[in-house]
């Protein structure tokens, strides 16, 4: 028995030993791995210090060159329709096209280019002739009315008459001469307006079509007087009489027109 426990004495303190020499092997295990994580949070905190001191640098530079930027940047307009390029290139890309008269930033010249600053804030370049410190000042050209000439090349004075002036006039013929109503009356006043807007000196340079009823051509109101071309009261009865004529009355004129675009 005195052996027996002896034995077992033995074993169980070989067990502690054993046991003890794990324990601390895996503490050292462990110790180490938190050296190398400590080794690489260090490492890692070390680089972001870098990189924010960079970043840092970096801030101050573009500080410096917008400084820059802002003491030398003009504000100077396009005299003409010009493009806005890439590089300081003819056959580099257009970003832009700009119209007359369009303010931009200058900020510096290179040769024939003038360096702009965009709204994105990148740098491109428009031809240095097409830029000027002022407005360019537009002079609209008049329009002058060719005169209108007749078969003989004479010049033709235009009608004077106002539409209101002709609408009455009208509007006794369609009662006192023709006997219609007020309806076709209103029928007419509606088909001239699309025609011609009672503008005796409306002209169709297409079809050739002319005066308050848009004869077509217009010497068919020679009928009526020599003056057909400029007097609205002579384009007036020939144009009641081909309504007449054709369509029986001014109603049925205008109903036709809704239907075809014409009459």
């Amino acid at each position: 028995m005195g052996k027996l426990k002896f034995k077992l004495q033995t074993i169980i303190k070989v067990m502690l030993i054993f046991t003890i020499i794990i324990a601390m092997c895996t503490l050292i295990n462990r110790g180490e791995h938190l050296k190398r994580d400590r080794d690489s949070v260090k490492k890692q905190y070390e680089t972001v210090l870098l990189e924010k001191q960079q970043l840092e640098k970096d801030i101050v530079k573009y500080d410096t060159v917008i400084k820059e930027i802002d003491s030398i940047k003009e504000s100077v307009y396009t005299n003409t329709t010009t493009n806005m390029r890439e590089k300081p290139d003819d056959k580099s890309k257009i970003i832009k096209t700009y119209k007359i008269n369009t303010k931009i930033i200058k900020i510096g010249t290179t040769g024939k280019w003038t360096m702009v600053l965009n709204e994105d804030g990148k740098i491109y370049y428009i031809y240095s002739k097409n830029i000027s410190k002022n407005k360019t000042i537009i002079v609209k050209k008049k329009t002058v009315a060719k005169p209108i000439k007749n078969n003989n090349n004479k010049v033709i004075k235009k009608a004077t008459g106002t539409k209101a002036e002709y609408q009455a006039y009208a509007h006794n013929l369609v009662i006192n001469t023709y006997g219609w109503s007020e309806a076709d009356y209103e029928a007419l006043v509606k088909l001239w307006n699309r025609e011609s807007g009672w503008n005796p000196n409306a002209h169709n340079k297409s079809s050739g079509a002319h005066g308050i009823p848009q004869s077509l051509p217009a010497s068919k109101m020679k009928s009526e007087g020599a003056d057909y071309y400029t007097n609205g009261y002579t384009q007036i009865r020939w144009g009641l009489k081909y309504i007449k004529q054709r369509y029986g009355s001014p109603s049925a004129a205008w109903a036709h027109s809704q239907k075809k675009g014409w009459y």
